[in-house]
């Protein structure tokens, strides 16, 4: 008790740039839904020619509603767009 507690919160909205093949920073951006700011991060990252091995797109965001559930999807954000297309609402929550 009465001590500060300290940790990490991790969310979508960054995401990291690559130099040569290798991971040269990061890229955060906030501000709307994490689906949003994880979209705007990677075209920022795409204008500056910061992308991956493999592409733009290889680090996408894996969506449970539209890619189906696993310990590595995220759920649907309000209006979440991947790559320019929408993809869907997250459904409201009905109970608890």
């Amino acid at each position: 008790m009465n001590q500060i507690a300290g940790g990490i919160i991790t969310f979508g909205g960054g995401v990291p740039l690559y130099s040569g093949g290798h991971i040269s920073g990061g890229l955060g951006i906030s501000g709307d839904t994490a689906c949003t700011d994880h979209e705007i991060a990677k075209r920022v990252r795409d204008e500056a020619g910061l992308n991956p091995p493999g592409g733009k797109l290889v680090d996408d965001i894996s969506y449970s509603s539209a890619d189906g559930p696993s310990v590595f999807t995220h759920p649907l954000c309000l209006n979440t767009y991947r790559n320019n297309v929408l993809i869907g609402n997250e459904l409201p929550a009905t109970s608890y």
